[in-house]
């Protein structure tokens, strides 16, 4: 019992996400000039794997914003979006273009 404890608490150690590699999806207000949080990616993944996937996330979301848009035959504001961001932040300057892209490379997951 004395050799399992430690085992089992280095082993939930290493489990832990690393706050450092944690990755935040974040989007316009359509109200106010305001950043919303949308997801925060914080896997115990390789180095830049969380941000990797952040963006991949984004770049499908902007993509079905597009495609909205064009199915209810309009276009697409180009001031609202998804984005990434390395941690979390909750002030900062929000992008003024965002990237779209679908189907988005899926080469992303087999990175791991």
């Amino acid at each position: 019992m004395k050799k399992v404890l430690p085992a089992a608490a280095l082993l939930l150690t290493a489990c832990q996400p690393n706050p450092d590699s944690s990755a935040s999806l974040y989007r316009n207000s359509s109200v106010l000039p305001m950043r919303v949080l949308v997801a925060t990616f914080n896997g115990n993944m390789v180095v830049n794997g969380n941000m990797r996937n952040c963006a991949m996330t984004a770049r499908v979301l902007n993509a079905n914003m597009d495609a909205l848009s064009k199915a209810g035959g309009t276009q697409r504001d180009p001031q609202r979006g998804f984005w990434c961001e390395q941690g979390v932040n909750s002030k900062g300057p929000m992008p003024s273009r965002f990237e779209s892209e679908f189907p988005s490379d899926i080469r992303t997951f087999n990175s791991w």
